[in-house]
Formats: structure tokens, sequence, C-alpha cells
């Protein structure tokens, strides 16, 4: 087996190369042979050569801070084009994630919230979807996201033999995700609204379905929409555990920059100030959008006491 010592700082010119050999393989002898042909005598000298070759190391704050800086600075001139197409990555699977989600748990919350059937056969129906919707709350809340990643793209592939394309395999987990977490939301916001407007809504003749899509879902999307732009926020930190299906979101390409150039540290430093503007910028327009629809409301609310007052 050929084993190798601790080696040196390389600089962009130099090329790794491995081969990889399986176990017992006879080109392996073949290839200890090449390396024993090396005499001492060669290997001293090629060793105090690339000793020789090693760059100085920065003595004082100032010079290691003027490195890590150009350093940083170099990864984002040579590779920004493949950090941008990753946050944009990131941001469609987080968005589309995100809404289709909403549309899931408003959906499902909407059921979860209707009254049940007086009829036998709609009501054994109501209680085994009801059923069936609990176990995917259940297991989607209570597994973590890598795991259902997992799960679901090799799963299916091996299963069924189906091999999902992985940025749509990224939005659907992170939508059947979202949507198990959005669920609980919107039922709790339903059930927040006051029942007295359900009996005049029932008073007036409106059936469960326009009582919900009239009155209360207006209602439920503007008191759980902090929430919603928290799981969106959410989203676009989770989406880097998608790499173990190697979608090419922020964090994989990343950490493929990170691979190429040795610099890790200065690598995951970009992707960090890359997630925090991207979370920041979404909950600034998140917060903008709440106080707009908070105006709106308060402005709407005071033209009715005015018209009010004038009858």
């Amino acid at each position: 087996m050929i084993q190798v010592e601790p080696g040196f700082k390389t600089g962009e010119e130099d090329t790794a190369i491995a081969i990889g050999l399986r176990k017992n393989d006879n080109r392996i002898s073949q290839i200890n042979a090449s390396i024993e042909t090396i005499s001492k005598d060669d290997q001293v000298a090629l060793m105090d050569r690339m000793i020789k070759e090693q760059p100085a190391e920065a003595t004082t704050t100032e010079e290691t801070s003027s490195s890590f800086f150009s350093q940083v600075a170099k990864i984002l001139s040579e590779n920004w084009q493949q950090l941008l197409r990753g946050a944009g990555i990131t941001l469609l699977i987080s968005i589309v994630g995100t809404i289709i989600g909403l549309i899931i748990g408003l959906a499902i919350g909407v059921f979860r919230t209707a009254p049940l059937s007086e009829n036998k056969v709609i009501y054994g129906l109501q209680k085994l979807v009801g059923w069936v919707l609990n176990v995917y709350i259940e297991i989607f809340r209570g597994t973590p996201m890598i795991v259902q990643s997992m799960v679901i793209y090799y799963g299916t592939a091996q299963a069924f033999g189906i091999n999902l394309d992985r940025t749509l395999a990224a939005i659907f987990i992170v939508s059947i995700n979202t949507g198990a977490y959005m669920t609980e939301i919107v039922r709790g916001g339903i059930l927040a609204v006051d029942k007295g407007q359900f009996e005049a809504a029932t008073a007036l003749g409106m059936t469960h379905n326009q009582t919900m899509r009239k009155i209360v879902l207006p209602q439920v999307v503007r008191n759980i929409l902090p929430a919603t732009g928290n799981e969106f926020v959410i989203n676009i930190k989770d989406t880097s555990v998608l790499n173990v299906i190697s979608v090419v979101e922020l964090y994989f390409s990343g950490n493929t920059v990170a691979t190429q150039t040795y610099q890790y540290f200065q690598t995951f430093t970009i992707i960090a100030v890359i997630y925090f503007v991207l979370t920041f910028t979404v909950t600034r327009i998140l917060r903008f959008i709440e106080r707009r629809m908070d105006m709106d409301t308060y402005t709407t609310g005071a033209n009715q006491m005015q018209t009010e007052d004038l009858k």
C-alpha cells in the first residue's frame, strides 16, 4: 500500500491526480515499483526544492487580513457566476416550495376544520382522509428534511425505477415539508377567528366553503403572514440539506468552489454572507408588506366608520 506523508501548499498551476484501484489490484504493485525507482537522493532533492518554493507565511495581523480579503475577492471574481446560479436555485426552490406549501396548508386546514357530515359514508371518508392527513403531518414534522430528501429521491429510484429531476425533486420535498408545518399554522389561524363570524355566516345561509372563502380565509392569510414569512426564511436556509441529492443550490455551489480552491474558510464566509443577505432582504420585504396591509386595514376600517356616521 502506498503511504503518503503530509504534503505542501499548492498553487493554481499544480494539479492533484488520484488513481482509484480495487483492493488487491495487480497494478498497485506496479505503481509501487515505479515509485521505488526514484532514488533516495532524488527524493531528498525534490523535498528540498519544494520546501524552498513554499510561499512565505504572513507574519503580522495586517498581512493576514490583507491576504484573507484578497483571497475572498479572488474567489468572488473567479466564481461569482457559479455562486449566483446557486443562490438563484436556492431562491427558486424556497419561493415555489413555500407557495405550494401554503396552498397545501390552506387546503388541509379548511378540510380539517370542516363540520362532519351526517351521512355515514361521507362521515367515514372524512375520518379516513383525516387520519391519512394526520399521519402525513406527523411524519413530515417529525423527521428531518435531509432524511426526507434521501428517502424520496433515492427511494423512488430504487422502488419504482423513477429517476427524478433533482431540482423538481427538491421543490417537491420542500413543498410537502412546508405543507405539513403550514397546515398547523393555518388551522391555528382558522381557530383564532371569532366564532361569532361563523354563526353570522350560517345565519345568512352561507355554506362552510362560502364562509371560508369570503370571510375566514382572507383574515387567516393576513394573520399567518408573519409565520409564512418565517417558513420562507427557514426554507432558504434549509435548502442547504438538499446537497445530499446533489441539487446545485448555494451550499453545493460553495462547497464545490471550496473543494477546487482548498480555501474553505474564505469560501464559506462568502456563502454565509450571501445567506444573510437573502434572509435579511426577504425579512425586510415581508415586514414592509405587513405594514402596508395594516395601513390598508386601518384605512378601510376608518372609511367604514365614517360611512356609518354619515348614515
